[in-house]
């Protein structure tokens, strides 16, 4: 005899259960499947043996499976999956009535209850499908709306799940700040006057890391030479110094260089710089001094010339042959090595500031740090001052005689103005000890080197910054 029941059951995870039930009859494991859906309704047929074992078969009641078990993929089911326990049978009839002489009512009860088996399946099986009416469009075709309709349920689902995610970690986020901001609101009363002076410190940071004298572009690149000809490129930027305006920030003539323009210089001359002079219109090498500095350097000698670019005003200033200095518009271009009465034997001109990429941010942050590479220095008396040949750092380290014996540099204004005054030192608490101090110095800035320690010089060195190599 066979009950009336569902021949399936199904169950979701609790985080704890491994003893799921079925409620009915299986002859042999065979007769079982056993499904596992995620949490996106994936369907995965388990393995006996691998995944689950079966408690007992031929019990009229049915019986249990035990899942997972030690090796199995999957773990305890957790509340967002299922698994489905299913009786499956062979669709067949094995037993020969006709054969027998007497009717074998065990094996009649046997039939009829595998057929009420089948039934149940089957019965099962068509409550799940779709019915379409006479005349009405196909079932394919409906199977088919009905499957795009699914996957797009499907999809928005799944987006709305990982919205809801994304959107749960940030208002956890949010409570953890707004816990942060209550313990901490006497200390932001004042927030609007702290945003005031950000802002203001932004934009004072604005205006003084703006662009110019540089070049912006150079798709056909910035310089070509041949002999004593030197060439600028067709299409080349250039932002000219033009002063400041009235809020301070940077004042530039952009400058596009409409076709290659060449120009010859004196064989004769002995040339360190190339610039682009708008007024001439062409770029050349400069023959005299050229100088970086907010302080006003002395006019250029008698048969000399210098030109002189101030970065507090903005502008480019010439003095040729004792003239005073006056207003010139020019862009700096690059070095150029060349030797009296040669050709030009090397030009290096700028980089375009497109040429630099967010990846080379690493090399360029490290071009202050100090490099392998030094010199050592000869220790005169205290008070001795040191002109750094390059951008580096200056190292001293004394050993102490005694307590409050001191080693200390005072770094000095030099003619390049802009550079400023830096004090650093250490002072010994007690004999045998090791007083060093180090200072970060820029090509041509002087220090003064103090010291008292009376013991001996352990390192008096120089040591050159990565960019300079």
């Amino acid at each position: 005899m066979i009950y009336d029941i569902l021949p399936v059951n199904s169950y979701r995870g609790n985080g704890n259960a491994t003893k799921f039930d079925f409620d009915f009859y299986i002859e042999n494991e065979q007769q079982l499947n056993v499904f596992h859906f995620d949490k996106y309704d994936s369907k995965t047929k388990l393995e006996l043996g691998v995944d689950y074992t079966i408690n007992e078969i031929k019990n009229k009641n049915g019986s249990y499976i035990n899942f997972p078990i030690t090796g199995s993929y999957y773990g305890v089911l957790s509340e967002n999956e299922k698994i489905s326990i299913e009786l499956t049978l062979p669709i067949s009839q094995e037993t020969q009535y006709n054969n027998s002489s007497l009717l074998n009512l065990e094996a009649l009860e046997y039939s009829l209850d595998y057929l009420t088996r089948l039934i149940q399946i089957l019965a099962r099986k068509l409550k799940l499908c779709l019915t379409v009416e006479p005349g009405e469009v196909t079932s394919s075709e409906l199977i088919n709306s009905m499957d795009k309709k699914l996957q797009a349920t499907i999809k928005y689902t799944k987006d709305i799940d990982k919205i809801f995610n994304e959107f749960s970690s940030q208002y956890e986020k949010f409570l953890q700040y707004e816990e942060i901001l209550e313990a901490n609101i006497d200390k932001v009363s004042n927030l609007d006057n702290y945003m005031n002076s950000v802002d203001s410190s932004i934009d004072k940071l604005a205006k003084k890391f703006q662009l110019t004298n540089c070049v912006l572009e150079a798709p056909n690149g910035v310089l070509e030479w041949e002999a004593c000809t030197i060439t600028v490129k067709q299409d080349v930027k250039l932002l000219i110094p033009d002063g400041r305006n009235d809020d301070n920030s940077l004042k530039t003539i952009e400058k596009v260089i409409p076709n290659d323009i060449s120009h010859a210089i004196n064989k004769q001359d002995v040339v360190y710089h190339i610039f682009w002079f708008d007024d001439l219109n062409y770029a050349t090498a400069w023959v005299g001094q050229y100088i970086i500095s907010e302080r006003t350097p002395a006019v250029a000698a008698k048969n000399s010339s210098i030109i002189w670019y101030d970065p507090k005003t903005n502008y480019y200033r010439k003095s040729q042959n004792e003239s005073a200095y006056e207003i010139i518009y020019a862009c700096y271009l690059g070095k150029i090595v060349k030797t009296a009465g040669k050709d030009i034997s090397s030009i290096n001109p700028v980089d375009p500031l497109n040429f630099l990429k967010r990846s080379d941010s690493t090399d360029i942050s490290g071009w202050g740090l100090p490099s392998g590479q030094s010199i050592g220095l000869s220790l005169g008396a205290s008070g001795m001052t040191f002109k750094a040949p390059k951008n580096g750092w200056l190292i001293l380290a004394k050993n102490a005689t005694g307590p409050s014996q001191y080693v200390q540099f005072n770094g000095q204004n030099s003619s390049l103005g802009y550079r400023n005054n830096l004090l650093v030192g250490d002072n010994s608490p007690s004999s045998n000890h090791l007083a060093y101090c180090f200072m970060p110095m820029l090509e041509g800035q002087n220090t003064q080197v103090f010291y008292d320690a009376a013991g001996s010089t352990t390192a008096f060195r120089f040591v050159f910054n990565e960019g300079t190599m």
